[in-house]
């Protein structure tokens, strides 16, 4: 009787130690798989930090690149000007180097000019060739009269609700634009503008008290 019970206790315990074994098998088969997910997470995680990381030096690298890239346009854009001035056939042979400075009925032309959208008014003060740079291009341009009171129509054109220039500009402000890159295109004779809207246009003068280089930049915040 005994031997019997045994026997009858045996597959039991064989089937509870089957059962056990195979439950640990899945306990580890999830186990493993839920490592696989952590760790596929933390990669994914490393991966993203590592680009991002990247993108932002790249990033920066560009902006000192480009920072860079500009005050060397601005240096070499200010020597081509001073070359064109020098080579201006008209203005080198009476006048050199020499900076006139304008009378004052030359500065109320000038102002009435602009703030009246009539740039053709100023044909009579201009030199015969007229420089103009382009700031928030870095463009300088060799005008004709004609071609330097187009291009100033076509400045002052795109903000017409803005065309009340002040000519009056704090003592401060004009000294902002003498410490910024362009400083050398502000001369003390300078007849220099601002729109409602903060475009500036700036006319310096031969010895002849000629317009002969004209400034544009369609926001203040390029010059300084």
């Amino acid at each position: 009787m005994k031997v019997t019970l045994k026997f009858n206790k045996a597959p039991t315990f064989l089937k509870c130690q089957i059962k056990r074994m195979v439950n640990q098998k899945r306990l580890g088969f999830y186990l493993q798989g839920f490592y696989m997910i952590i760790l596929a997470v933390m990669v994914a995680g490393a991966t993203y930090w590592w680009r991002d990381n990247k993108a932002a030096e790249t990033e920066k690298n560009s902006q000192v690149y480009a920072s860079s890239l500009r005050q060397t346009i601005v240096s070499l854009n200010g020597q081509l000007l001073d070359e064109k001035i020098k080579n201006n056939s008209a203005n080198q042979i009476v006048c050199g180097e020499t900076v006139g400075a304008p009378v004052q009925n030359t500065i109320k032309n000038i102002t009435t000019a602009i703030n009246n959208g009539n740039p053709a008014a100023l044909l009579g003060y201009m030199a015969v060739n007229v420089s103009i740079l382009h700031v928030e291009s870095g463009l300088i341009t060799n005008n004709s009269q004609t071609q330097a009171v187009n291009e100033i129509s076509n400045f002052i054109s795109n903000n017409s609700s803005f065309w009340d220039y002040d000519f009056s500009l704090p003592a401060s402000d004009i000294g902002m634009y003498l410490s910024g890159a362009y400083g050398k295109y502000f001369p003390s004779s300078a007849v220099i503008g601002r729109s409602g809207d903060n475009r500036i246009i700036s006319f310096s003068f031969d010895c002849k008290n000629q317009i002969s280089v004209i400034l544009v930049a369609r926001n203040e915040k390029l010059l300084i």
